[in-house]
């Protein structure tokens, strides 16, 4: 606590003038002073994050607005149904081809039955040999079909659901940017709106970081005590 040299009021350690009688204290210039240079470090602060922040900040629009693309991941019968139903198809259709040439066959080659009327007929245990032969070849060639199938369905599932999660991280990774990059974006509109207290210190064209070091500078080692000493020897 100090008092005032001119009424002897008293007045705090950091007053500039004397809230009685208006008479400067002996400490004015010096509290000005300090306190100019405190405002004119955060502009520079301020001005310096602003444009780190400025320089890396993107258009919102290239990034996606929510995670989890619509990448979804594909299931076996994707890609088995056609060796399904391809596999079952065969193993008919040999089958049947398999019993015509049998019938065909028998009956070209005179492998008959005769019976005590007379009548004749295929014998039904070269004829049922053959046609249970075909049911097992028709059978083989459609397990296999599908086997195969299997195999091929196997690679092209694992290679698109690879892929989808390699889409899936990529697309995740480039939110989480987004994310950054809008909270880039409100700290600079929040710096912004900080430094529109302290532009009216210096000019609209000295009004970056260089400029306003070399004023600081000025200031602090006493060459200047006001913003414009310290432009007037910069111009």
């Amino acid at each position: 606590m100090i008092n005032c040299k001119q009424c002897g009021a008293p007045m705090g350690d950091n007053a500039i003038t004397c809230g009685k009688c208006g008479t400067p204290t002996d400490r004015a210039p010096e509290i000005i002073r300090d306190d100019l240079l405190k405002k004119l470090e955060r502009f520079k602060s301020l001005l310096s994050e602003a444009s780190d922040l400025g320089s890396r900040i993107r258009p919102q629009s290239e990034f996606p607005s929510a995670p989890n693309g619509d990448f979804k991941k594909r299931t076996l019968m994707k890609y088995l149904w056609p060796y399904l139903v391809g596999g079952i198809g065969a193993a008919s259709i040999l089958y049947i081809v398999i019993v015509i040439v049998t019938m065909v066959s028998a009956v070209d080659s005179g492998n008959y039955r005769y019976s005590r009327y007379g009548t004749s007929s295929i014998d039904p245990s070269s004829f049922m040999g053959s046609i249970y032969g075909g049911y097992f070849l028709a059978a083989l060639v459609g397990v296999a079909i599908i086997f195969i199938g299997i195999i091929i369905a196997k690679k092209k599932r694992n290679s698109f659901n690879t892929n989808a999660d390699y889409m899936i991280r990529e697309f995740n990774q480039k939110y989480q940017e987004g994310v950054r990059n809008q909270q880039m974006s409100d700290r600079l509109n929040k710096l912004i709106g900080e430094m529109a207290q302290y532009e009216y210190l210096v000019p609209t064209e000295y009004q970056d970081c260089e400029n306003l070091g070399k004023i600081i500078d000025l200031i602090k080692s006493g060459k200047a005590y006001t913003v414009e000493e310290a432009i007037s020897q910069l111009a």
